[in-house]
């Protein structure tokens, strides 16, 4: 159980007392996720540009991309240096959300368009640099948005502003 006084709980409805234990509470006690290439190179691009706050809207399904960008929309309405990474839940949806991105007029750089080294230098096709004018990053990529959330000044995790059977499509 997560607490004691969960597992007073779960013995006051018959479990066996030998049977129960306390692990504490597992989402909060597990390490932090890896340092990737693609973390270390936003982390410091961000810094080195004053980008803030960072916003991780992470394994967004169908319908929520639009959703995410409005938000994100009022966030930079305070702090117009804001950054958003946009993940969607499963690839057959990149390019939906690209466009979303694109319907929305903000200026995005897709994962995909970054060579990056192990040590999270950004090759030739983006110069290295988050321009000004881009305040979307879309995670077109399988594997790195776990790293991300340590950035996140804030984050939204997918999946809960719409019915379950639109999750996806």
């Amino acid at each position: 159980m997560q607490s004691e006084k969960d597992a007073e709980r779960i013995r006051a409805l018959g479990a066996p007392g030998d049977r129960v234990s306390v692990s504490g509470n597992l989402k909060y006690d597990m390490e932090l996720p890896s340092e990737t290439p693609l973390s270390s190179w936003l982390e410091a691009e961000a810094r080195r540009q004053g980008r803030s706050p960072i916003v991780v809207a992470g394994s967004v399904v169908a319908t929520e991309e639009p959703l995410a960008l409005i938000a994100f929309g009022v966030v930079q309405g305070e702090h117009p240096n804001a950054l958003l990474v946009l993940a969607p839940r499963k690839p057959e949806r990149f390019e939906a959300a690209a466009e979303f991105i694109h319907e929305s007029r903000r200026k995005f750089l897709r994962r995909s368009q970054l060579a990056l080294s192990g040590h999270g230098q950004a090759a030739a096709s983006t110069n290295g640099t988050i321009s000004r004018d881009i305040t979307v990053i879309l995670l077109d990529s399988i594997g790195e948005l776990a790293s991300l959330y340590r950035l996140a000044d804030g984050a939204f995790v997918g999946g809960s502003l719409v019915p379950s059977a639109a999750q996806y499509s």
